[in-house]
């Protein structure tokens, strides 16, 4: 009977034993069932920095969700590697993904200290949680973790593992991975750091927040410290580089580098327009390399240039301090008191009782100030005007700068892209090209005299014009009969009016949407004085046609795309470019463009010193200014006006405004191109005047 109660447990032992066996085999296999295969394992790539060089090789920008450089293992010190095998997993050479050894040793620890001080997992289970798997803490997520652990194992080489890790960690400030971490914390690549710093960055992935030396000085020494000893009890270092990493102090980068994000408002350019052609995965996490046309001299050039400019402006109104230099000085606020802000300026305190009204300062906040002429601080009050200036190489159509507005941080919107404004005179090349089209030549004798329009009560109270119109020209005087190319220099009003009423409306849309004017224009009489809006990269863009014999190229800004493997995606060599004007008509329009600049309203540009040809642009009140000109290499154009639409100030024209700015940058910039001269692509030739 014994025996039989015996054999009858031992049953019931297997069956219950088989049972659960079972049950924990359908539940294991039930809750792996969505882990990775072999082959996504093998294509697996972390989400990686996309980057963006200009057209030396420059690297001008980053995108990304997560700031990762990736750097294959070759290339990682073995003093970094030996810092995080020694923090995380000592045996990682010898296990297959899961250390039963390091499992009880960190059990027991943690008994021993009544609380969590070390963990069981491996290297290899890090990467796999990090991979594939959610970070919640559950039995389920841990099952998971150790099988696919083991299938890594099976799958890549341990250096494969190691170089995926040390790719991967989080270390805070959005830092991911050794290479970004270096940048981050001592503004070095990896070759360049100490024993001591390999250690300090092997501390920081356990708990970023907490040892971070950005965040908590002393615990990121003492943990640093941690590291090394473990190095050296594991048999990694000697003792006397134990102790001579030991007694390294901790020496950071002055400046986290969180993007590298030099050209801000060109960067979000080109980032939409990738995102347009590859998806936002592709460009954010894909680790493209991007190579644009811009030129980080001339871009740096025309931001200076545009601020100076309209600081100017703003001085000559009486709105900023005429001593208040260009460039301010840069210190932190140390103390805020109700009638005053302490600024400290490389160690040394200054009291600044000038306050601007509704500013609301911070300790440790970053200030711009300056000294008058009496020694005291004053802060530094930018410009509320904006503005923007594109350039273009003639020579390959690339964009070599774009600025959208004189500072990234106060306004992100592109103004040489996004902003549609009234272009004034400077659309009037576009009525004159019509005209040279409809029978009218550069010496067409044209009349200069008062002219009065009627205007249909509907048209009237659709375009907001008054029933009788008389356009002006600035001046106030008339000329009378007087050259095609004389009316243009000179930008009088009623000649352009006259032109649009004699060969029609139509005509002059037309020859707009032919030099590649896309915004909606306006049906009356007003085109004729730039009353229609339109950016400032459309209207550049139509200038370039005088330039090239009648042809509209497209501007290229992107000349290669590479994906991370080194494939070519995108290849942009050459421009695409039609033929939209005959070559007499833009040989024509490129004389009386130089004209402008000979004897008309852009005579300032004769001391660039090359040949240039140009158009002033000012609307009404003063309320936009603009410049086009090109030389036979580079063609620039200059926006200046308020956001709000209100007046730049009295007299405040193209000229004044506009035109000093495109100088500016036109005089430094085309030193870096050989002097030629315009060569006309027909056999036009003027008379002698």
């Amino acid at each position: 009977m014994k025996r039989l109660l015996k054999f009858f447990f031992f049953v019931l032992s297997v069956g219950v034993l088989s049972a659960l066996a079972v049950v924990l085999f359908l539940w294991i296999k039930w809750n792996t069932v969505d882990l990775p295969s072999k082959k996504e394992i093998l294509n697996y790539r972390p989400p990686l920095v996309t980057e963006v060089y200009d057209r030396n090789g420059k690297l001008i920008g980053e995108f990304f969700v997560q700031r990762r450089i990736y750097v294959p293992i070759d290339k990682i010190p073995e003093k970094l590697k030996l810092a995080f095998l020694a923090a995380e997993d000592a045996r990682f050479y010898k296990h297959k993904g899961i250390d039963i050894t390091g499992i009880i040793r960190a059990l027991i620890a943690d008994i021993k200290a009544r609380k969590f001080v070390q963990g069981g997992s491996t290297i290899t289970q890090q990467v796999a949680k990090n991979m594939f798997l959610t970070p919640e803490k559950t039995i389920s997520r841990k099952i998971k973790e150790m099988i696919l652990a083991m299938k890594l194992e099976r799958t890549l080489s341990k250096d494969k593992i190691l170089e995926l890790y040390l790719n991967m960690i989080y270390f805070g400030h959005g830092s991911y991975g050794v290479a970004a971490a270096a940048q981050t914390y001592f503004g070095k690549p990896l070759d360049k750091l100490t024993l001591a710093e390999c250690a300090l960055l092997a501390g920081i992935p356990k708990a970023p927040g907490r040892y971070s030396p950005y965040l908590n000085i002393e615990a990121a020494y003492k943990r640093r410290n941690w590291v090394l000893k473990r190095m050296y009890e594991e048999g990694f270092i000697t003792k006397k580089e134990y102790s001579v990493a030991l007694a390294e102090g901790i020496v950071l980068a002055k400046e986290r580098i969180r993007r590298v994000d030099l050209v801000p408002y060109f960067n979000e350019f080109i980032r939409r327009k990738l995102i347009e052609k590859y998806g936002q995965d592709k460009v954010l996490k894909g680790g493209l390399k991007v190579y644009t046309t811009l030129d980080y001299k001339l871009q740096e050039l025309a931001r200076e240039e545009l601020l100076k400019g309209l600081i100017d402006l703003e001085k000559r109104h009486g709105l900023i301090d005429k001593d208040q230099p260009y460039k301010p000085l840069v210190g932190r606020v140390k103390l805020v008191t109700e009638k005053s802000v302490v600024v400290d300026v490389d160690g040394r305190d200054y009291t600044i009782w000038d306050l601007p009204k509704n500013v609301y300062f911070k300790p440790k906040q970053r200030v711009k100030f300056w000294f008058d002429r009496d020694g005291r601080i004053r802060f530094w009050k930018p410009p509320e005007v904006n503005g923007a200036l594109l350039s273009i190489d003639l020579n390959t159509m690339g964009v070599v700068a774009m600025v959208g507005g004189y500072d990234y941080a106060v306004s992100k919107f592109n103004r040489a892209w996004q902003a549609r404004r009234q272009p004034g005179s400077s659309f009037k090349p576009v009525v004159y090209s019509a005209a040279l089209e409809n029978g009218f030549t550069p010496f067409t004798l044209v009349l200069d005299a008062p002219v009065v329009y009627q205007i249909p009560a509907s048209v009237a109270k659709e375009s907001g014009l008054p029933r009788y119109w008389v356009p002006q020209n600035y001046e106030g005087d008339f000329l009378g009969p007087i050259p095609l190319w004389r009316a243009l220099a000179l930008s009088r009003n009623t000649v352009s009016v006259r032109l649009v009423d004699r060969i029609g409306i139509d005509k002059v849309i037309e020859m707009a949407r032919r030099l590649g004017i896309t915004s909606p224009l306006r049906r009356d009489l007003s085109i004729a004085l730039g009353s229609s809006e339109v950016t400032l990269w459309e209207l550049l863009r139509a200038y370039t046609v005088f330039a090239k014999g009648g042809y509209l190229c497209e501007p290229i800004y992107i000349t290669k795309v590479e994906d991370y493997d080194g494939k070519v995606l995108e290849l942009n060599d050459k421009p695409l470019c039609i033929n939209v004007m005959d070559a007499m008509i833009s040989d024509s329009m490129l004389y009386m463009l130089r004209k402008v600049v000979e004897t008309g309203t852009g005579r300032k540009a004769l001391s660039l010193g090359r040949p240039a040809a140009g158009k002033t642009g000012t609307t009404n009140d003063y309320r936009d200014a603009w410049f086009f000109g090109f030389t036979p290499n580079l063609a620039t154009g200059v926006y200046v006006g308020y956001d709000d639409h209100r007046s730049l100030g009295d007299r405040e024209t193209g000229a004044r405004a506009a035109l000093p700015i495109w100088l500016g940058y036109m005089k430094r910039a085309v030193e870096g191109y050989p002097l030629r001269m315009f060569m006309p692509y027909t056999q036009f030739l003027a008379p002698s005047e």
